[in-house]
């Protein structure tokens, strides 16, 4: 049986276990340490690629947790695994979340804040703000803090 064509992937264990999904770090064998240089799959290539075969949409959720450093950890990944140089190896992504929610962990670099030194994938993305509040709808104190933070 082959894989799905949408990867659901989270920065935590917990956000993947609620959208059946997997970690970031699981799906791609990404290391613990995502300084440059960029660390390839090595011997583990063709067991990723073939597990991925299908992967056409990675879908991340909780992104205001991911880094500036992870995102193009993946980015790098998906080339590597594609074999192709366009942006995530020429595949879709579409980034869930609210960046008013937790920042990435540590002193990491938060996603959309354009700095020379990371490369800036952000650029590349369209955004879309939703101004419904569905989750919490029918709690109106809750909606309301939620309104004025936005």
């Amino acid at each position: 049986m082959s894989q799905p064509a949408v990867l659901l992937t989270a920065f935590t264990g917990t956000a993947d276990f609620n959208i059946s999904g997997k970690t970031l770090h699981s799906i791609l064998k990404l290391p613990r340490n995502l300084r440059p240089p960029y660390q390839g799959l090595g011997n583990a290539l063709d067991e990723v690629r073939a597990a991925l075969s299908n992967a056409e949409i990675l879908i991340i959720d909780e992104i205001s947790m991911v880094s500036k450093e992870l995102f193009a950890y993946v980015h790098w990944r998906f080339q590597q695994i594609k074999g192709n140089r366009k942006p995530f190896g020429g595949r879709s992504v579409l980034a869930v979340g609210d960046f008013y929610q937790l920042p990435p962990i540590g002193k990491a670099k938060q996603l959309c804040v354009c700095e020379g030194d990371v490369l800036d994938l952000c650029k590349d993305f369209q955004t879309v703000n939703l101004m419904e509040i569905m989750q919490q709808k029918d709690d109106r104190a809750f909606a309301q803090l939620e309104q004025d933070q936005n």
